[in-house]
């Protein structure tokens, strides 16, 4: 598999090179979402939420955040594997409304992608707390959502120095 992870990864830098030159920049969030999942795959949660959370800036400046839920999946997942469960389930929990509001659903390649890691944390955490914190998740606004997943990043920034 680690194979297959290097052969990605060439392949996103190679369009990642591709948008800048033509500065595309729906391309640059997309393709920093694609190396933020592939981050969380090779366990580097820092990687995938400095890319996530780049992709999000980059959403928010140009007013775009139709697609933002995949960010915050990414995001819920990094927080999930350093044993933030509590906050991935809200995060995820928000990300649901979000998606329920738009009528956007995953892909089969998000759910494959994202799905185990979902699936790892729920199994961590009793029904009741995971529904608590869902349920709390889905009372935020999407910015407030953003802001609350922004914040869990910059407080592990903060934690590394």
């Amino acid at each position: 598999m680690t194979g297959e992870y290097e052969q990605t990864e060439t392949l996103l830098e190679e369009a990642h090179e591709i948008n800048l030159k033509i500065g595309d920049t729906d391309g640059i969030a997309s393709n920093n979402n694609l190396f933020a999942v592939l981050a969380l795959f090779r366990n580097d949660p820092d990687r995938a939420e400095k890319l996530s959370a780049e992709t999000i800036r980059i959403m928010q400046e140009r007013a775009q955040m139709s697609r933002v839920d995949d960010s915050l999946d990414i995001l819920a997942g990094a927080a999930a594997s350093r044993g933030e469960i509590r906050r991935a389930a809200q995060i995820w929990g928000a990300t649901a409304v979000f998606r329920g509001a738009t009528g956007v659903n995953p892909g089969r390649d998000e759910r494959e992608l994202i799905g185990p890691h979902k699936a790892a944390a729920r199994a961590r955490l009793d029904k009741a707390a995971w529904n608590q914190e869902w349920e709390r998740g889905r009372s935020l606004t999407l910015d407030q959502a953003v802001d609350y997943a922004l914040d869990g990043v910059a407080e592990h920034a903060r934690g590394q120095r």
